[in-house]
């Protein structure tokens, strides 16, 4: 009888062993971003881990360059302080997003690093132990829409990714990059949307890729004087990463050459560079923030010459508190 008992012992033992070893084999497929066993989902591969291979038939994977980002678009309407009350940037950590051609909702490891927000940046992580992604498919393609609460200075906070594939399933790579090329090529983009607060003061903002590749628009404009700008403007997808209608472009100020007096600047850092948009993109402004302030002057704001007016642009010096201390008339070339 103990014989027998004692058998059973090891028996049970055994297979509470062999469970525990298939529980871990699922787990490490499941980090290295392949079909987890326990829950069928294809999910974010981990950092560190190989990428899967991947039947374009069941799926798609797109890696994410390192440091990729998305920036924040403007809204028709909103002024140049309003634009620049609201710069921020969602930070992209995964090494790629594996996106199943299965509709359904599922549960994902985050690959959303952090958001800044603010001139100040506040900083916001995810919260929780994933995101929820929503798979669709659409007439022209997919839709993936991954919504996630986020930890921070300002709550309830929440960002909502949304990944988009346009065009004929036959037609989809096994594996593309997260960037301008692939967005004009297969038609893919990423863009977010953050929500921070309630009820009459919740902040709603947009971003778009930060990485849009070559200018769309190169902007020279200069004054009497000399001080010169030299102005380079992408454009995103419409209305996914900006407040726009109609005919208006989601365009981005992506970088900027100052000269004032003897001195001169190139600024790169998208939190310095405010694109400010009207209806059909008329009557735009740049904001541009120095670092450091050249002499007295912390920030210009460019604005192109009123249309149908026959007036030149001009340029407004900023001081540290950016109050306008002096105004000149600007040449303009669109080039």
């Amino acid at each position: 009888m103990k014989m027998l008992e004692t058998r059973r012992l090891l028996l049970s033992l055994l297979v509470a062993l062999t469970l525990v070893a298939c529980s871990d084999d699922n787990a490490a497929v499941h980090d290295a971003g392949v079909v987890d066993a326990r829950s069928s989902d294809l999910v974010a591969p981990k950092d560190g881990a190989p990428l899967p291979d991947i039947d374009p038939a069941k799926a798609m994977l797109v890696t994410i360059p390192s440091g990729a980002a998305l920036c924040s678009g403007f809204a028709e309407g909103r002024t140049w302080q309003e634009e620049l009350a609201l710069v921020g940037q969602v930070q992209l950590a995964a090494p790629a997003l594996i996106l199943p051609r299965e509709e359904g909702v599922a549960k994902v490891p985050h690959f959303v690093g952090a958001v800044e927000h603010s001139p100040e940046r506040q900083r916001f992580t995810p919260s929780g132990k994933g995101a929820q992604r929503e798979a669709e498919k659409q007439r022209f393609g997919w839709r993936y829409v991954y919504t996630m609460a986020l930890a921070g200075p300002v709550q309830p906070a929440a960002l909502t990714v949304t990944v988009t594939i346009r065009g004929e399933p036959t037609s989809y790579p096994a594996s593309v990059s997260l960037h301008t090329a692939s967005t004009k090529e297969f038609g893919i983009s990423a863009s977010a949307e953050l929500r921070l607060g309630s009820g009459a003061t919740e902040i709603v903002q947009r971003y778009g890729l930060c990485e849009l590749g070559a200018p769309e628009e190169t902007i020279e404009a200069s004054t009497a004087g000399g001080d010169k700008v030299r102005l380079e403007v992408g454009v995103g997808p419409w209305f996914e990463s900006c407040f726009a209608a109609g005919e208006t472009a989601c365009l981005f100020l992506t970088r900027a050459e100052v000269s004032v007096g003897q001195a001169k600047q190139v600024i790169t850092d998208r939190f310095r560079l405010i694109y400010v948009g009207g209806h059909h993109n008329w009557n735009d402004e740049y904001l541009i923030l120095l670092d450091p302030p050249l002499g007295a002057t912390a920030a210009l704001l460019v604005k192109e010459p009123p249309l149908f007016s026959g007036k030149p642009g001009e340029v407004r010096y900023l001081d540290a508190a950016l109050k306008v201390t002096k105004t000149e008339a600007l040449s303009w070339k669109e080039l």
